[in-house]
Protein backbone atom coordinates (compact mmCIF):
# COMPACT_ATOMS: atom_id res chain seq x y z
CA UNK A 1 0.00 0.00 0.00
CA UNK A 2 2.99 2.34 -0.23
CA UNK A 3 4.50 4.22 -3.16
CA UNK A 4 8.03 2.86 -3.79
CA UNK A 5 8.72 3.23 -7.51
CA UNK A 6 10.48 6.61 -7.29
CA UNK A 7 12.89 5.32 -4.64
CA UNK A 8 13.77 2.34 -6.83
CA UNK A 9 14.44 4.64 -9.77
CA UNK A 10 16.65 6.82 -7.56
CA UNK A 11 19.28 4.09 -7.53
CA UNK A 12 19.41 4.11 -11.32
CA UNK A 13 20.27 7.80 -11.05
CA UNK A 14 22.85 7.14 -8.32
CA UNK A 15 24.49 4.72 -10.77
CA UNK A 16 24.56 7.47 -13.40
CA UNK A 17 26.24 9.80 -10.89
CA UNK A 18 28.88 7.19 -10.15
CA UNK A 19 29.49 6.50 -13.85
CA UNK A 20 29.78 10.14 -14.89
CA UNK A 21 31.90 10.93 -11.83
CA UNK A 22 34.29 8.04 -12.46
CA UNK A 23 34.66 8.97 -16.13
CA UNK A 24 35.40 12.59 -15.23
CA UNK A 25 37.98 11.43 -12.67
CA UNK A 26 39.71 9.07 -15.10
CA UNK A 27 39.90 11.73 -17.83
CA UNK A 28 41.18 14.28 -15.31
CA UNK A 29 43.90 11.81 -14.30
CA UNK A 30 44.99 11.65 -17.95
CA UNK A 31 43.55 8.31 -19.11
CA UNK A 32 42.48 8.10 -22.74
CA UNK A 33 38.70 7.79 -23.37
CA UNK A 34 39.22 4.10 -24.32
CA UNK A 35 40.98 3.12 -21.09
CA UNK A 36 38.65 5.30 -19.00
CA UNK A 37 35.62 3.50 -20.48
CA UNK A 38 37.36 0.13 -19.98
CA UNK A 39 38.02 0.93 -16.31
CA UNK A 40 34.35 1.88 -15.78
CA UNK A 41 33.27 -1.37 -17.49
CA UNK A 42 35.45 -3.45 -15.18
CA UNK A 43 33.91 -1.74 -12.14
CA UNK A 44 30.38 -2.53 -13.38
CA UNK A 45 31.34 -6.14 -14.17
CA UNK A 46 32.79 -6.59 -10.67
CA UNK A 47 29.64 -5.21 -9.05
CA UNK A 48 27.42 -7.45 -11.19
CA UNK A 49 29.35 -10.55 -10.11
CA UNK A 50 29.33 -9.47 -6.44
CA UNK A 51 25.59 -8.75 -6.27
CA UNK A 52 24.44 -11.75 -8.35
CA UNK A 53 23.86 -13.80 -5.20
CA UNK A 54 21.36 -11.22 -3.94
CA UNK A 55 18.93 -11.55 -6.85
CA UNK A 56 15.34 -12.54 -6.05
CA UNK A 57 14.41 -16.19 -6.75
CA UNK A 58 12.15 -16.95 -9.70
CA UNK A 59 8.50 -16.46 -8.71
CA UNK A 60 6.25 -19.54 -8.94
CA UNK A 61 3.74 -19.53 -11.81
CA UNK A 62 0.06 -19.93 -10.90
CA UNK A 63 -1.24 -23.39 -11.79
CA UNK A 64 -3.22 -23.47 -15.03
CA UNK A 65 -2.33 -19.92 -16.05
CA UNK A 66 -0.83 -19.47 -19.50
CA UNK A 67 1.80 -16.78 -19.93
CA UNK A 68 2.10 -15.39 -23.48
CA UNK A 69 5.53 -15.60 -25.09
CA UNK A 70 5.26 -11.99 -26.23
CA UNK A 71 3.60 -9.21 -24.21
CA UNK A 72 1.95 -6.97 -26.80
CA UNK A 73 0.86 -3.61 -25.29
CA UNK A 74 -2.70 -2.54 -25.97
CA UNK A 75 -5.09 0.21 -24.95
CA UNK A 76 -3.90 2.43 -22.11
CA UNK A 77 -0.74 0.29 -21.78
CA UNK A 78 0.38 1.28 -25.27
CA UNK A 79 -0.29 4.96 -24.51
CA UNK A 80 1.75 4.76 -21.28
CA UNK A 81 4.54 3.05 -23.23
CA UNK A 82 4.66 5.86 -25.80
CA UNK A 83 4.85 8.51 -23.07
CA UNK A 84 7.61 6.47 -21.39
CA UNK A 85 9.48 6.43 -24.71
CA UNK A 86 9.39 10.24 -24.69
CA UNK A 87 10.53 10.28 -21.05
CA UNK A 88 13.51 8.02 -21.81
CA UNK A 89 14.31 10.09 -24.89
CA UNK A 90 14.39 13.21 -22.70
CA UNK A 91 16.73 11.53 -20.20
CA UNK A 92 18.86 10.01 -22.97
CA UNK A 93 19.23 13.40 -24.65
CA UNK A 94 20.97 14.69 -21.52
CA UNK A 95 23.11 11.57 -21.11
CA UNK A 96 24.19 11.23 -24.75
CA UNK A 97 24.19 14.81 -26.04
CA UNK A 98 24.52 16.97 -22.91
CA UNK A 99 28.32 16.92 -22.98
CA UNK A 100 28.40 18.02 -26.63
CA UNK A 101 25.93 20.80 -25.88
CA UNK A 102 28.21 22.09 -23.10
CA UNK A 103 31.51 21.77 -24.98
CA UNK A 104 30.18 22.89 -28.37
CA UNK A 105 27.78 25.67 -27.42
CA UNK A 106 28.47 26.64 -23.77
CA UNK A 107 32.28 27.00 -23.95
CA UNK A 108 33.10 24.10 -21.61
CA UNK A 109 36.49 22.39 -21.84
CA UNK A 110 36.20 18.71 -22.93
CA UNK A 111 37.29 17.37 -19.53
CA UNK A 112 34.31 19.14 -17.91
CA UNK A 113 31.74 17.97 -20.45
CA UNK A 114 30.37 15.26 -18.13
CA UNK A 115 29.45 17.81 -15.44
CA UNK A 116 26.03 18.31 -17.06
CA UNK A 117 24.96 14.68 -16.68
CA UNK A 118 26.53 14.61 -13.19
CA UNK A 119 24.47 17.58 -11.99
CA UNK A 120 21.37 16.21 -13.75
CA UNK A 121 21.81 12.80 -12.12
CA UNK A 122 22.35 14.28 -8.65
CA UNK A 123 19.16 16.35 -8.75
CA UNK A 124 17.13 13.57 -10.34
CA UNK A 125 18.28 11.15 -7.63
CA UNK A 126 17.37 13.60 -4.84
CA UNK A 127 13.97 14.27 -6.40
CA UNK A 128 13.29 10.55 -6.81
CA UNK A 129 14.20 9.81 -3.21
CA UNK A 130 11.50 12.34 -2.26
CA UNK A 131 9.17 11.36 -5.11
CA UNK A 132 7.17 8.72 -3.24
CA UNK A 133 6.36 11.25 -0.51
CA UNK A 134 5.29 13.77 -3.18
CA UNK A 135 3.09 11.20 -4.92
CA UNK A 136 1.47 10.29 -1.60
CA UNK A 137 0.68 13.96 -0.94
CA UNK A 138 -0.65 14.76 -4.42
CA UNK A 139 -2.42 11.41 -4.63
CA UNK A 140 -2.45 11.22 -8.43
CA UNK A 141 0.26 9.89 -10.72
CA UNK A 142 -1.51 11.51 -13.70
CA UNK A 143 -1.13 15.01 -12.20
CA UNK A 144 2.56 14.40 -11.57
CA UNK A 145 3.04 13.24 -15.18
CA UNK A 146 1.51 16.46 -16.55
CA UNK A 147 3.55 18.65 -14.17
CA UNK A 148 6.78 16.82 -15.05
CA UNK A 149 6.21 17.16 -18.80
CA UNK A 150 5.49 20.90 -18.74
CA UNK A 151 8.15 21.95 -16.23
CA UNK A 152 10.99 19.80 -17.64
CA UNK A 153 10.34 21.07 -21.19
CA UNK A 154 10.48 24.67 -19.97
CA UNK A 155 13.75 24.01 -18.12
CA UNK A 156 15.32 22.41 -21.20
CA UNK A 157 14.46 25.37 -23.41
CA UNK A 158 15.91 27.64 -20.72
CA UNK A 159 19.13 25.59 -20.68
CA UNK A 160 19.57 25.51 -24.45
CA UNK A 161 18.66 29.07 -25.42
CA UNK A 162 19.00 31.30 -22.36
CA UNK A 163 21.58 30.18 -19.77
CA UNK A 164 25.20 30.88 -20.85
CA UNK A 165 28.41 29.12 -19.80
CA UNK A 166 28.46 27.47 -16.40
CA UNK A 167 24.95 28.81 -15.69
CA UNK A 168 23.77 26.05 -18.03
CA UNK A 169 24.54 23.58 -15.24
CA UNK A 170 21.71 25.20 -13.28
CA UNK A 171 19.39 24.28 -16.14
CA UNK A 172 20.61 20.68 -16.09
CA UNK A 173 19.91 20.55 -12.36
CA UNK A 174 16.42 22.05 -12.68
CA UNK A 175 15.57 19.64 -15.47
CA UNK A 176 16.61 16.73 -13.27
CA UNK A 177 14.24 17.93 -10.54
CA UNK A 178 11.35 18.36 -12.97
CA UNK A 179 11.84 15.16 -14.97
CA UNK A 180 12.66 12.87 -12.03
CA UNK A 181 9.27 11.39 -11.28
CA UNK A 182 7.89 11.08 -14.81
CA UNK A 183 9.05 7.50 -15.47
CA UNK A 184 8.26 6.22 -11.94
CA UNK A 185 4.73 7.67 -12.15
CA UNK A 186 4.19 5.98 -15.52
CA UNK A 187 5.20 2.63 -14.04
CA UNK A 188 2.86 3.22 -11.09
CA UNK A 189 -0.01 3.86 -13.52
CA UNK A 190 0.93 0.69 -15.40
CA UNK A 191 0.62 -1.34 -12.23
CA UNK A 192 -2.86 0.04 -11.54
CA UNK A 193 -4.44 -0.43 -15.00
CA UNK A 194 -6.83 -3.35 -15.59
CA UNK A 195 -6.38 -3.95 -19.34
CA UNK A 196 -3.44 -6.36 -18.91
CA UNK A 197 -1.94 -8.33 -15.98
CA UNK A 198 0.47 -5.95 -14.17
CA UNK A 199 3.62 -8.02 -14.76
CA UNK A 200 2.91 -8.32 -18.50
CA UNK A 201 1.95 -4.65 -18.76
CA UNK A 202 5.15 -3.47 -17.06
CA UNK A 203 7.21 -5.73 -19.35
CA UNK A 204 5.41 -4.38 -22.43
CA UNK A 205 5.68 -0.74 -21.34
CA UNK A 206 9.40 -1.14 -20.61
CA UNK A 207 9.96 -2.70 -24.04
CA UNK A 208 8.20 0.19 -25.80
CA UNK A 209 10.09 2.72 -23.68
CA UNK A 210 13.48 1.20 -24.35
CA UNK A 211 12.95 1.44 -28.10
CA UNK A 212 14.17 4.98 -27.43
CA UNK A 213 17.54 3.57 -26.39
CA UNK A 214 17.89 2.29 -29.95
CA UNK A 215 16.41 5.13 -32.01
CA UNK A 216 16.11 8.22 -29.78
CA UNK A 217 19.69 9.47 -29.56
CA UNK A 218 20.63 8.58 -33.18
CA UNK A 219 17.50 10.44 -34.31
CA UNK A 220 18.63 13.54 -32.39
CA UNK A 221 22.03 13.26 -34.09
CA UNK A 222 20.44 12.88 -37.53
CA UNK A 223 18.35 16.02 -37.08
CA UNK A 224 21.34 17.88 -35.61
CA UNK A 225 23.43 16.99 -38.68
CA UNK A 226 20.98 18.86 -40.93
CA UNK A 227 20.19 21.70 -38.48
CA UNK A 228 22.12 22.16 -35.22
CA UNK A 229 22.34 20.34 -31.89
CA UNK A 230 20.35 22.99 -29.94
CA UNK A 231 17.61 22.92 -32.60
CA UNK A 232 17.50 19.13 -32.55
CA UNK A 233 17.32 18.98 -28.76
Amino acid sequence: GRFLMSSFHAFYSIGSIAGAGLMTLYLWLGLSPFFAALACTLVVFGLAVFFDKGMLPKAPVEHGRKTPKLAIPRGIVLLIGLVLLIAYMAEGAVANWGALLLTGFKDFKPEYGALGITVFSITIAIARLKGDFLTQKIGSSAKIIVLCCISSSACYLLTIYVLPGFYALTGFGLRGLCLANLAPSLFTLTGKQKVMPPELAISAVTAVGYVCALIGSPFIGLVARHTSLPTSL
